[in-house]
């Protein structure tokens, strides 16, 4: 917070640096003084958009309204501008004389029953009598029910008498919700006009009532003030400047004053602009919106007098807020104390700004419902997403709470994420879990089968696409195409694989092998636990098979063993999944090349050593009386061959020996 402040005094100090001023208004308009009757009403209402002026600078106070000038108004502070459209009803009798500014309001007023009963055969352009502005304004405020049940009411006002019998259940609704009463003579003068200046203290009384009005309005206390700029911390206690619009009319109590005579510390309610900058400050008793509050405790913070409760509403919103010493705080209708106060307590809660200012909490039996998010065995608490989409609840587990699952009692650790679960609890501690079974069915590859030190096997999930491992029940019932009753040294990782889990336990495998082939020279046979076969295939990708324990090897018709392979040799393999379950060796010549930089010459031999370009590995290659050495574009023999020559090699492999047919020389070190 102190340092939110000392920001906001930065920013404040750069707009009290700026040239540009906005002086105080004196009085609303030419004909409505600042220490008029209802220049603040009048002011509140023009900053709002509910009404205007009969020109630029006169207002005609005394001015009788019309009736359609009344609904006009009423429209707006109602905010149903958006629906104030269309054609008037055939049973407004009149409706050939309202005017075009009023067509759309009035439409809309007989369509909703604003306007209604004798009112349908009035001139809207007359004077709207002070009855008339009952009927319009309690209907339009949605309480004509009230106003029939008061019918009958007894009113206190001297010509009672001369109130209209259907009119008087509306004047007694006006009277009880202090939007319109009588006059200092005990009268209520039903069949007067209401004038400009009235009917605007209505509309203000109307609007504080709907609150229909209030996205640019803000209440907060004044931080700093400047001719061009007013500051003030608003609810959230965020410290705000705002910029003043030219001609900002400013209220204290008395009338209209200037900017610069509010001091800090002050409340007032501001309206602003669409541009954001301040048309009407008024500074009066103002307090920050009571608000209601339900939701679930999820932290407490103490400090020094200081208490700061994290609250999660009903809608999933989190946020902190300060318990006012002396907030009122009930636990099941009895009076309690903030330190009875814990996490995941389910509160009703009052909320003026930041401050909590009164709390209820019921530790009654609750029952939650939802899908477990999170276990922690050694704080013992769960973690629960509610269905419903209510958001995140934690409950606390001990000794006495009991764990069903599937109707078998349980411990806690027996519990997993993502079971449903119905939990009774009474404030945070779980009196009863009762878990549901998980089960379900992920689709994908099996990728490897583990024996030690639990029998597990890891799927890459076509879902998520992920690779995830789980443990396999003793009784797994395993499937290969159409053979049944296998065990896992009858499926192999490439196979496809539907798998059965129950509470993360794999209870049956689906398998089918995926079948293919290919060949290539041999580059490497690694023997081993698992012996693998590396070969390079004709695009020159590398690739590694495990050897299956049953697979059949063949060279030229004939079993052989793998230690018979040798390096470039030309295989063909069959692979199941990602194990080959065959592999057929041909003694063929295949052309190869090979390029990279001469290491040595062993001429005795007719061996060169060549470090190959791509790999870095040493390639042993054989020279014959047939090899052709080729330098500067013209035929050599190998004697023109030396060290660090980078040379291209054109060869085949013939009993797992590379031959060179021909040699080029690309770059000489001679």
């Amino acid at each position: 917070m102190l340092i939110r402040k000392m920001l906001a005094v930065l920013v404040l100090v750069m707009f009290l640096l700026s040239t540009g001023t906005a002086a105080a208004a004196s009085q609303v308009f030419s004909d409505v003084p600042g220490n008029h009757w209802a220049a603040k009403d009048i002011a509140r209402m023009k900053a709002k958009g509910v009404l205007g002026g009969v020109s630029a600078a006169s207002y005609a106070p005394n001015d009788p309204v019309t009736r359609e000038m009344l609904v006009v108004m009423l429209v707006r502070v109602l905010g149903k501008q958006g629906e104030a459209s269309g054609t008037i009803p055939a049973s407004f009798i009149q409706r050939d004389k309202v005017s075009s500014y009023a067509i759309g309001s009035v439409a809309y007023a007989v369509r909703e029953g604003i306007i209604s009963g004798g009112l349908l055969h009035s001139d809207p352009r007359g004077p709207v009598s002070r009855h008339e502005v009952a009927e319009i304004v309690v209907r339009a405020m949605g309480m004509a029910s009230e106003a029939a049940a008061k019918q009958n009411a007894s009113l206190n006002y001297t010509d009672t008498a001369s109130i209209p019998f259907a009119s008087r259940g509306f004047v007694a609704v006006m009277q009880e919700k202090g939007i319109m009463g009588g006059g200092a003579d005990g009268k209520f003068n039903p069949n007067d006009p209401l004038t400009r200046a009235q009917i605007a203290s209505v509309l203000n009384r109307v609007d504080n009532q709907v609150k229909a009005l209030t996205a640019n309005t803000i209440k907060g206390k004044v931080f700093g003030v400047s001719s061009s700029v007013l500051t003030i911390e608003n609810a959230s206690g965020v410290i705000q400047p705002i910029n003043l619009a030219s001609g900002v009319l400013v209220f204290r109590p008395g009338g209209a004053a200037r900017v610069t005579d509010l001091t800090p510390g002050q409340m007032v309610e501001v309206i602003t602009d669409a541009a954001g900058r301040a048309l009407y400050v008024d500074q009066g008793q103002f307090e920050f919106d009571q608000v209601a509050l339900e939701g679930e405790i999820t932290d407490i913070i103490s400090g020094q007098n200081l208490l700061l409760l994290t609250i999660k509403d009903d809608k999933g919103k989190t946020d902190t807020y300060t318990l006012s010493s002396s907030a009122t705080i009930k636990i099941d209708n009895q009076a309690a104390s903030a330190s009875q106060l814990a996490k995941g307590q389910p509160i009703k809660a009052r909320v003026t700004g930041k401050t909590i200012t009164s709390l209820e909490i019921s530790d009654a039996h609750r029952i939650i419902n939802g899908t477990i998010k999170n276990i922690d065995l050694s704080g013992k608490t769960v973690t629960i997403e509610r269905t419903g989409g209510l958001g995140d609840t934690l409950v606390n587990v001990d000794t006495t709470t009991v764990i069903e699952l599937a109707r078998k009692e349980v411990d806690l650790k027996d519990l997993i994420e993502g079971q449903e679960v119905m939990v009774i609890a009474r404030g945070v501690k779980a009196t009863k879990i009762d878990a549901q079974n998980l089960e379900k069915t992920i689709t994908g590859v099996l990728v490897s089968i583990s024996f030690t030190p639990d029998v597990t096997i890891t799927v890459l999930n076509e879902a998520t696409e992920k690779e995830e491992t789980y443990k396999v029940d003793e009784n797994v019932s395993i499937r290969r195409d159409r053979t049944r009753n296998l065990t896992l040294r009858d499926i192999f990782p490439g196979d496809e694989v539907d798998v059965d889990l129950k509470n993360r336990i794999v209870t049956s495998i689906f398998a089918s092998k995926v079948e293919s082939k290919t060949e290539g020279n041999v580059k490497e046979v690694r023997i081993g636990a698992v012996p693998t076969l590396v070969i390079v295939t004709n695009d020159g990708k590398e690739e590694s098979y495990p050897i299956a324990s049953t697979a059949r090897i063949r060279r030229d018709g004939l079993s052989v063993s793998l230690h018979e392979i040798q390096y470039g040799d030309w295989v063909r393999l069959e692979v199941e999944g990602r194990q080959a379950v065959r592999v057929d060796v041909e003694a063929r010549y295949t052309n190869r090349y090979l390029i990279g930089t001469v290491e040595n010459i062993h001429k005795a031999a007719q061996v060169i050593v060549v470090s190959e370009m791509d790999s870095r590995e040493n390639r042993q290659v054989f020279w014959d009386s047939d090899t052709v050495v080729i330098r500067n574009n013209r035929i050599r023999d190998v004697e023109y061959l030396s060290q660090r020559d980078e040379v291209v090699i054109a060869g085949r492999f013939d009993g797992g020996l590379f031959w060179a047919n021909t040699i080029v020389i690309i770059v000489s070190r001679d």
